[in-house]
């Protein structure tokens, strides 16, 4: 999503494009669609090998639902940085720095139980560690909706305020 951002800032066009009104929204939607678009493909090809290859019981409707959540927050991260930084070598660096940073306090690569208070804190409620509760409460332990449904309100907070902050960030650079 940051170079798709970055792509459309540092286009001729948008020059041309930021002078009608009305259009910042569709704008916005637009980059967000494309990013979407590139991203789950790879994420659907990775469920149905693990669906058939690995014969995991994957409950795809909800599983799809808390990737697209997850997706959208990394998707609406990228963009924030795009409209925040501009240059293409700078927010690339710190998108790198960002994804890596949030890698490692997702539990994917360090276990969460040998943290720091503080970093175990900040754990426990990134979308990388809950995404992966949730994939895992659903898939392996076939936990209800019920029981995983306090993961996926924290998903929807981060949804809904990421693309938030990123709208609110692009009004403000048009400004």
């Amino acid at each position: 999503s940051t170079f798709i951002c970055l792509s459309e800032i540092n286009s001729p066009a948008n020059v041309r494009v930021s002078t009608i009104r009305c259009v910042s929204f569709h704008e916005f939607f637009a980059t967000y669609t494309s990013s979407l678009i590139i991203i789950f493909p790879p994420i659907l090809i990775v469920l149905v090998l693990g669906y058939t290859i690995f014969e995991l019981s994957i409950p795809f409707l909800w599983v799809f639902i808390a990737m697209y959540l997850l997706s959208t927050t990394f998707i609406m991260l990228g963009m924030s940085l795009s409209y925040l930084v501009v240059k293409e070598s700078i927010t690339m660096l710190i998108t790198t720095f960002l994804l890596m940073f949030l890698l490692f306090f997702s539990g994917y690569i360090l276990p969460i139980e040998r943290m720091s208070t503080v970093s175990k804190i900040i754990a426990e409620i990134s979308p990388g560690k809950i995404s992966l509760d949730l994939f895992n409460q659903l898939t392996f332990y076939h936990q209800s909706i019920q029981t995983v449904m306090i993961g996926f309100l924290m998903l929807f907070v981060w949804y809904i305020s990421s693309m938030l902050i990123t709208y609110i960030i692009k009004i403000l650079r048009n400004l």
